[in-house]
């Protein structure tokens, strides 16, 4: 979102007036301020995506189809990470159109693509769940392969769509990916937490470590999706409610409200590379090796 309105420098002619309000320079305070976020969420997003997509690849190779998901997901974070610096570098230095139509693609996985797999991730487990015997009849079908074709598509024409018409930027069109999103993430999640709160069979009340590390996953993951998607949506869903004109909007509050998505493309890598016991295996052999 944050690069999507620069596009429209090429379409404004020569307009130094135009070109001065694209990039801020009348209140920079706001892309400064993401740029700076950018750095350490790059310096972490990026070697935990390739991490996990290592690790990913090779329990993919071991059988684990339920991964295919995570795969995917990992394979846009970390298309999303190794852009930004090149996204930062083209806002402020360079400004070349080709180069601005890359980062756009890059960050629709971010804006739409992420939301969308976190979906396909929640809708899994809350069939695992709560329907087992119809998971585990789906486990090895076609359809988590058709799911992630319909993702990296609607991926692709989402970040297309405001290449061709930045007037898309302060639109309903921009809020669509966390309104798809966000509501099924928190009905599916605490549908999974309410499920897994409950009784055993034999009525037994306590809490199996292994639920309990499920719920944590959970939990964990539902608190980020709520503090990744709901600022911008809050923001771009009552932007016509705030007494800013457009460009104000967008450079003093649009740009910082994108941060925490962007944050999530960095952490929930690092939190995926924890939950399977590569971060405290990588600790062990550093501490190892120092000694």
């Amino acid at each position: 979102m944050d690069v999507d309105v620069l596009v429209s420098n090429f379409t404004n002619g020569g307009n130094s007036t135009g070109n001065r309000n694209i990039y801020c320079l009348a209140a920079p305070v706001g892309p400064l301020v993401w740029s700076v976020f950018c750095v350490p969420c790059v310096c972490v997003g990026l070697p935990a995506s390739v991490g996990l997509l290592w690790v990913l690849i090779q329990r993919q190779r071991s059988g684990f189809s339920s991964d295919t998901y995570m795969l995917n997901l990992t394979a846009m974070d970390l298309i999303y990470n190794s852009s930004i610096p090149l996204a930062i570098l083209n806002s402020f230095l360079l400004r070349n159109p080709y180069v601005l139509q890359a980062t756009i693609i890059a960050n629709s996985f971010n804006n739409m693509g992420r939301p969308l797999f976190t979906v396909c991730i929640c809708a899994d487990c809350y069939v695992a769940v709560l329907h087992p015997i119809t998971y585990m009849k789906m486990k090895l079908s076609s359809y988590r392969l058709a799911a992630c074709v319909v993702v990296w598509v609607v991926s692709i024409a989402y970040g297309t769509a405001f290449g061709s018409n930045t007037q898309l930027l302060f639109s309903p069109f921009l809020v669509i990916p966390f309104v798809v999103s966000l509501l099924p993430i928190v009905f599916l999640d605490v549908s999974i937490l309410c499920a897994l709160r409950k009784p055993d069979p034999a009525g037994r009340r306590g809490v199996h470590p292994q639920k309990q590390k499920a719920m944590r996953t959970i939990a964990y993951s539902l608190a980020m999706a709520v503090t990744a998607y709901l600022p911008p949506l809050v923001v771009f869903g009552s932007s016509a409610l705030l007494p800013q004109s457009p460009q104000e909007l967008f450079c003093r509050i649009a740009v910082p409200s994108t941060i925490p998505t962007m944050m999530a493309s960095s952490i929930m890598p690092l939190f995926s590379l924890k939950n399977l016991g590569c971060l405290n295996d990588a600790m062990k052999r550093c501490c190892d090796r120092s000694v």
